[in-house]
């Protein structure tokens, strides 16, 4: 029978049935309810684990047993609490009369193994083959106590860089999860990965650096590595995270001499950044135009949108590096074109 949610007024009723064998001394059994061995009355368990119920019944006899779980010690007019929402059989152990049974675990959020909270229990069985609530014999309610899962979930980032360049991949791993638990990766509120806990708990991937956005910027992103069933276990770490970008303020109908703004980021920090001006295949000029500074390597300067020693008409070609001289293979490396025209007056 497929499994249905619960509302909030009660949680669970499971209804778990087995067959046994012929009945004997029925008359002498009729009222003996099922022994309830574990859990103990008042038993906690850690939110989140998988839970087992045993019962000792008696051997040889035809009848049935069913466990309900509720919310709610209070029993209705027929003397069982909650109401049958699943039906799953007992296993038999190697113990005659002795039987056991673990709820099918349901990993979303609001199911009642996940929700910490008080819980109460009972079992009982149906003695007579025609199934009828007249044979039925109810057992103890007994209490169940689901304790909060403890968050212990731990991660790193590698490699260790005080600034990584948007679209570059990074090295996750994490500790403390629960085992084969779903994990979500999340920069600041948006979500740029997942993966899946190891047998330990442990969590291993690569995700790639989010952009700050379009130019030059710079944002430092709230990393979180959570559990996507059990989102209070969760562990961050910090992410600085830059693009590889240049700007250029004007941008276009620029005076012969005229000095724009250049903005960088995403440079090598503590080393020039170059512009080499290129008309067809000649490199005309190199030009240092400041050293990029900070964690991401950022320059704001103003100079020449081109050098006017070498400035005419044409379709130039400018890469910005932090090369002092011209090559195609530099590495990072930014180009852009820019079109020259001559205008006469008169």
């Amino acid at each position: 029978m497929p499994f249905r949610r619960v509302t909030q007024s009660f949680v669970a009723a499971l209804a778990m049935i087995v067959a046994l064998g012929v009945p004997t001394n029925a008359a002498a059994q009729d009222e003996v309810p099922p022994t309830l061995l574990s859990p103990t009355d008042g038993a906690s368990v850690v939110a989140g684990t998988s839970l087992s119920f045993r019962i000792q019944t008696f051997p040889g006899e035809t009848h049935s047993l069913w466990l309900h779980v509720s919310r709610s010690p209070a029993t209705g007019a027929d003397g069982l609490i909650g109401n049958d929402v699943e039906i799953e059989p007992f296993s038999a152990t190697s113990q005659p009369g002795l039987f056991e049974a673990a709820p099918t675990f349901y990993d979303y959020a609001g199911f009642w193994m996940n929700t910490p909270g008080t819980y109460y229990w009972q079992a009982h069985r149906i003695h007579c083959t025609s199934g009828s609530a007249d044979c039925r014999v109810e057992s103890p309610v007994r209490t169940l106590v689901l304790t909060p899962r403890p968050t212990s979930a731990r991660i790193a980032i590698g490699p260790p860089r005080a600034c990584h360049r948007a679209g570059d991949r990074v090295h996750v791993t994490g500790t403390g999860f629960a085992a084969n638990a779903a994990v979500e990766l999340l920069a600041d509120s948006s979500r740029i990965g997942s993966a899946t806990a190891d047998a330990q708990g442990d969590v291993e991937t690569e995700v790639a650096v989010p952009s700050p956005g379009s130019g030059p910027r710079q944002h430092r992103y709230r990393l979180t590595a959570r559990e996507r069933n059990f989102p209070a276990n969760a562990a961050t770490a910090t992410l600085q995270a830059t693009t590889l970008a240049f700007d250029v303020r004007p941008a276009s109908f620029v005076r012969r001499g005229q000095r724009v703004r250049f903005s960088f980021a995403g440079f090598p920090s503590g080393r020039g950044i170059y512009a080499h001006y290129r008309l067809g295949s000649r490199t005309l000029a190199s030009v240092r135009l400041g050293l990029a500074r900070g964690a991401c390597g950022t320059l704001v300067t103003r100079a020449p949108m081109i050098p006017t020693s070498v400035l005419r008409a044409g379709s130039w070609s400018v890469q910005f590096d932090a090369r002092s001289a011209y090559s195609p293979r530099a590495t990072p490396r930014l180009r852009t074109r820019i079109r020259v025209r001559t205008i006469r007056v008169g």
